[in-house]
């Protein structure tokens, strides 16, 4: 649990100061490459180096099916969030209400969204190739779990991870927005 809040927080006041510190250029790119690279580290431990293998090699390339099989058991906010206050920092991407999953897989993904304009410049940018480097970016994950038996191949994850690509990317061309219109 206090890895998962360290590197909550840690993005958290990244995305603060990408936000407000936009005078000195050498600053910020070092804070960025922190922040990336803290990002990169949290991923990789959340999505594989967290996880023991299981030696299923289970598939699902039907497109909504975990999520679509959750509507047989309603999500309640409360376990959500007793969830993820809980100690299962290890299961914490791991858990097998399908909807919950849904929901951190967007989470997860939603800094790809946000840090990726940065790197390769905001003129350079769309909303597609955000997604679509989410997309091979989810792709490359959900292959090792399948490869190393460290998780499932589910199509339901690429589709949430390239959503919350996505929505970065948005939250993103929203604060550039207002912070180039001065408000």
């Amino acid at each position: 649990m206090t890895r998962i809040l360290f590197a909550c927080i840690v993005v958290a006041v990244g995305f603060l100061i990408l936000i407000k510190v936009r005078c000195d250029e050498r600053f910020y790119r070092i804070i960025l490459f922190m922040i990336s690279i803290i990002y990169i580290l949290g991923l990789l431990y959340f999505t594989l180096f967290s996880r023991i293998p299981s030696g299923d090699n289970v598939t699902n390339f039907i497109p909504f099916y975990t999520i679509t099989r959750s509507l047989l058991h309603p999500i309640r906010i409360s376990n959500f969030f007793s969830f993820v206050c809980s100690n299962k920092s290890g299961a914490l991407f791991t858990t097998t209400k399908p909807i919950e999953t849904a929901i951190l897989n967007i989470l997860l993904f939603m800094p790809v969204g946000y840090i990726l304009p940065e790197w390769i410049g905001k003129y350079y940018c769309s909303w597609i190739k955000i997604t679509v480097c989410s997309l091979f970016c989810s792709l490359f994950i959900e292959t090792i779990q399948h490869v190393t038996g460290l998780g499932w191949f589910d199509v339901d994850d690429l589709i949430c991870n390239s959503a919350g690509g996505l929505l970065g990317y948005l939250l993103y061309t929203k604060v550039r927005n207002e912070s180039a219109g001065g408000g």
